[in-house]
């Protein structure tokens, strides 16, 4: 599983009244067995949030060579 604190790094660019929702969906990103389906859950990810929260998700894209070895 990923560093938790990037996690949770990246959740202070989402509004309180999406959190619930964006936490939901992101966590088949950092629940994901393998990094080829992280990055295929981030993407989608990205499609659905990538517009309203783009801060949110840079900071994973930026940093998923620090990210990937806890795939």
């Amino acid at each position: 599983m990923p560093c938790p604190i990037k996690n949770a790094n990246s959740f202070k660019y989402v509004s309180y009244k999406d959190i619930k929702k964006f936490a939901a969906d992101f966590k088949a990103v950092y629940k994901a067995p393998t990094e080829d389906l992280a990055l295929s859950e981030l993407e989608i990810v990205k499609e659905i949030w990538g517009k309203k929260y783009p801060y949110a998700i840079a900071s994973w894209e930026q940093s998923w060579e620090v990210v990937r070895p806890f795939f």
